[in-house]
């Protein structure tokens, strides 16, 4: 099969998990969703999308694997919402103001925020696109919003015959997660559609089916510009390695040599001859490819519902340590 190598080789990167309270958390491994919205963001699709991203995330399988173990990095930092410039609504990315609901602790007090990351790793990544397959439901009445529990972008802008024009710069997709709500747009804070509180209308013609050409064009000139989680998040150098054949997503992860930067770092030991024949690093890959003696299936939540920006079910992966060939 067809595979695409990526390096994902940044200063800072976040795999979203679940926000809790001020919590961001980040995953060891990017899921599902972020890569959906950092290949939506690169095709170009738009917040609207949704049946395109959802149909693109059911295509996608991969394995993923540190080539440079990361560190962990916690950002804590505050905002006093309660000085002047801060008082007043404030413009969102749907073009409307909106303020804090929740009291005048909530609207006006002081904000802490935790904000996990992995500093100066690197990662590559092995991603197949499978064949086409249904959305995660079927598609809405021409012209009518989302039905969900979460509020709409706004009550306006459904159906052919209003006037109200798309945003003149569209909202960026990216890499995220669903759960933390308002930085990014693919996936969580990293929430992918997280920047809105709702969906906004999709577009006739944008479709979840592009082929791996398509996909790789769109890593190489990406419609706008891609980071790894959050905005802050850039990465060092073009995702894309290149593209190659293998049995599965696994076998071309175990086949691609370790990136040479580990050798590099500072402090760091050339290994032995018989080091390099023996390398194990952590990895992530598909549950259907089984498991060996150094790891092990676990449950993760990484699929989303772009339509009403929730949780889309569980599924199962694996983790561990992967063998690379000599």
């Amino acid at each position: 099969m067809d595979i695409l190598l990526l390096r994902f080789d940044a200063p800072l990167m976040s795999f979203g998990g679940v926000m809790v309270d001020q919590h961001g958390p980040t995953e060891r491994f990017p899921g599902l969703s972020l890569l959906a919205g950092l290949f939506g963001n690169a095709l170009g699709y738009r917040h609207g999308d949704a049946e395109a991203l959802e149909a693109l995330q059911a295509r996608i399988e991969y394995a993923a694997r540190w080539d440079v173990e990361p560190q962990a990095l916690l950002d804590y930092h505050t905002v006093d919402l309660g000085q002047p410039k801060m008082r007043e609504p404030g413009w969102t990315t749907r073009g409307e103001p909106e303020h804090r609901a929740g009291g005048a602790a909530a609207a006006f007090g002081t904000h802490q925020r935790y904000r996990h990351y992995w500093a100066n790793g690197v990662m590559t990544v092995a991603v197949a696109l499978k064949d086409a397959a249904e959305p995660l439901r079927p598609p809405l009445p021409k012209g009518k919003p989302p039905q969900s529990g979460i509020s709409q972008a706004s009550g306006k802008g459904w159906g052919e015959g209003n006037k109200k024009p798309w945003p003149s710069n569209p909202l960026t997709l990216s890499l995220s997660r669903v759960g933390e709500g308002t930085e990014n747009a693919g996936s969580g804070e990293p929430s992918g559609v997280g920047t809105m509180h709702g969906a906004l209308p999709a577009r006739e013609g944008v479709t979840g089916s592009p082929n791996l050409a398509d996909l790789a064009a769109a890593l190489r000139e990406p419609a706008r510009p891609l980071f790894l989680g959050r905005k802050t998040c850039l990465p060092s150098e073009p995702l894309l390695l290149r593209q190659v054949e293998a049995d599965d997503v696994l076998a071309a992860l175990r086949r691609e040599p370790r990136c040479e930067r580990q050798r590099l770092r500072k402090n760091a030991t050339a290994p032995s001859p018989e080091a390099d024949q023996a390398v194990r690093l952590q990895a992530c890959w598909p549950a259907r490819l089984g498991a060996n003696a150094n790891a092990q299936e676990i449950p993760i939540y990484d699929r989303r519902d772009w339509r009403n920006q929730i949780h889309a079910g569980r599924r199962l992966r694996v983790e561990g340590l992967l063998e690379l060939q000599a």
